[in-house]
């Protein structure tokens, strides 16, 4: 949703907008970098814009209005840019979080096999962040990470994430569709939730407990 502080149609240039930005998700001032007027035959303009927490660049698309005596604005503000969806990474490394992040954008913009590939670079970051050396392939990093959590549910669930990635990565293998990536989307979300957020809160749990402990002990 974007917030605009004249909602009354007026100059592009004199409206400030607001909103969630499309890429990082936070609630940021959008800063005017540009813009197109409307024409007759189209009766919208566009502007461009670039978020101030991120820097990423925004696309809007205005209605044009004009009235019988001649005053004209612009009114009714669209982002044209896709949005990604909004994910929790509070208990997730942050150099996992940036290739997933990349991941995310790629979905959000409907490029599947992108979102495919990243998603198996991702399980790579994984891979490496517990250990597992990068140099090797994929596969033989599958099995020694298995071989340490001897988990056959997480088995099933990394084999079918890479498998899908590869997909996305090779023009003459399958193509990843919208019904694979949704899929695909929530078996990452299965991922993190195991390797990731359920520790992450069972150790916050337990630090929170702790601390309550000593605070007793000290009153």
């Amino acid at each position: 949703m974007l917030n605009t502080t004249a909602s009354e149609p007026s100059r592009i240039q004199d409206k400030k907008l607001s909103g969630i930005c499309p890429r990082c998700g936070v609630k940021s001032q959008f800063t005017l970098v540009g813009f197109v007027s409307a024409t007759n035959q189209t009766m919208k303009g566009a502007s461009v814009h670039t978020c101030f927490s991120c820097n990423a660049y925004i696309f809007i698309e205005w209605q044009f209005y004009t009235s019988e005596f001649g005053e004209d604005g612009y009114y009714n503000p669209e982002m044209l840019n896709a949005p990604i969806p909004i994910f929790d990474f509070r208990y997730i490394p942050e150099t996992i979080k940036k290739v997933f992040q990349e991941a995310l954008i790629c979905y959000g913009d409907n490029c599947f096999n992108a979102f495919a590939a990243m998603c198996r670079r991702t399980i790579q970051a994984i891979f490496q962040e517990k250990g597992i050396e990068g140099t090797t392939r994929i596969h033989n990093q599958l099995f020694q990470y298995l071989e340490e959590s001897n988990d056959d549910e997480m088995k099933n669930l990394l084999n079918e994430l890479i498998k899908t990635g590869h997909d996305g990565s090779h023009p003459h293998l399958p193509e990843v569709t919208e019904e694979r990536a949704i899929i695909m989307y929530a078996l990452m979300e299965d991922v993190f939730e195991q390797i990731y957020i359920r520790p992450g809160k069972i150790s916050e749990a337990k630090a929170l407990r702790d601390d309550a402990i000593k605070k007793r002990k000290l009153t």
